[in-house]
């Protein structure tokens, strides 16, 4: 078939299949398929899940601060600190009660207390998540199932519109109930990246590993994973933490301290300024070598001299320098993006009985 054989075949395939571009699907009517809203971040060239495009080392480094330390293990304390318990689906039903399900509240609270061979809690799977979802919002936790849980069927295999192509056999999970779920983990949120259509229909998750990236990545099933998003947005398949939201605010905490420590540790102003009224270059060479031999150091002694003279004293303390009041202003925006204040993290000078109860931002 030759080139223009080629481009007729096609013009005449369009014709046929009378695509709804105005109406937003990339199903041909003749299919009768339901309209879906596009997502519009979707890579088309991404096979093995979608690109983050964030750079999440950097991130992490500005979480390491001081102030998203703060606030971060604040809320680890107050989360553990959180009596909970099982209890009924629907508490308000009359014909059931807690009391019936003993056994199973007892098989829940011992895999609760022990939930992988590492002998973590449910608290300790908590706390990193916590912790992923302060820095770049994506917490995950594997689930761990019995090699009985899976079976191999033929799956239908999809093009990126979610259009049937054809079948291939897999391994995959058992229905619900027919499994046994075995351990918890938790994972690094930044190592998974989503495998979705595009129409955001998530089809399972993909693990990169940052110490042999040239491997293929883990593939995990939707029921494998149990992924954790604080701020989701419809223009893009990833969250945003408060970390990142603050990341300006953090950097120049950063770049403040360490500018003012120079002040400090390299000694950069000088103790004072010495002013000798009427005295030619000699006499103040004289009184500097005075100063220096016998004086310096022994507050003890006296330096005399004839001419009429003045210090004024150039050391500057904290309050003087005032570089405090910055970064007050600016970890109060930070903390604001944890949904914290001051006082819950331990800062009561400005408290007062409208500004201290937990989770009220006075910033």
């Amino acid at each position: 078939m030759g080139f223009k054989e080629s481009v007729k075949d096609i013009i005449s395939t369009i014709k046929k299949k009378a695509i709804n571009s105005v109406g937003g699907s990339f199903f041909s009517e003749e299919e009768n398929k339901p309209k879906l809203p596009v997502f519009p971040e979707w890579f088309f060239s991404a096979r093995l899940g979608q690109p983050r495009q964030q750079n999440l080392q950097e991130i992490r480094t500005f979480a390491k601060s001081p102030w998203v330390q703060i606030a971060i293990n604040t809320i680890k304390k107050e989360v553990t600190q959180v009596p909970h318990e099982i209890v009924l689906t629907d508490e308000d039903d009359d014909k059931d009660d807690i009391s019936n399900y003993k056994k199973e509240i007892e098989i829940i609270e011992n895999f609760t207390s022990d939930i992988n061979t590492n002998n973590e809690t449910m608290s300790d799977l908590m706390l990193a998540v916590i912790s992923d979802l302060g820095e770049i919002d994506s917490g995950v936790w594997t689930k761990v199932y019995s090699a009985d849980s899976y079976v191999i069927e033929n799956v239908d295999v999809v093009d990126e519109m979610g259009r049937k192509i054809g079948t291939e056999p897999r391994v995959v999970l058992k229905p619900f109930g027919e499994r046994e779920l075995l351990e918890l983990w938790y994972a690094d949120g930044a190592t998974f990246l989503f495998y979705i259509d595009i129409f955001r229909r998530i089809k399972g998750y993909y693990q990169y590993t940052f110490k042999h990236p040239r491997t293929t990545p883990i593939f995990f099933e939707k029921d494998e994973i149990v992924y954790f998003m604080l701020n989701r947005r419809s223009y893009t398949l990833y969250g945003f933490s408060p970390t990142q939201a603050a990341q300006q605010e953090i950097e120049l905490m950063m770049q403040s301290t360490r500018y003012n420590k120079d002040f400090f540790t390299k000694n950069m102003i000088p103790d004072g300024i010495v002013f000798l009224e009427d005295a030619d270059e000699d006499s103040l060479n004289q009184v500097k070598d005075d100063w220096a031999e016998g004086v310096q150091g022994k507050p003890h002694k006296l330096l005399f001299t004839n001419s009429k003279g003045k210090i004024e004293i150039l050391n500057a303390t904290n309050k003087d320098m005032e570089w405090l009041k910055g970064q007050q202003w600016y970890f109060h925006i930070i903390f604001a993006q944890f949904g914290m204040s001051p006082a819950e993290v331990g800062f009561h000078e400005d408290v007062n009985g409208t500004n201290q109860e937990p989770g009220k931002s006075d910033s």
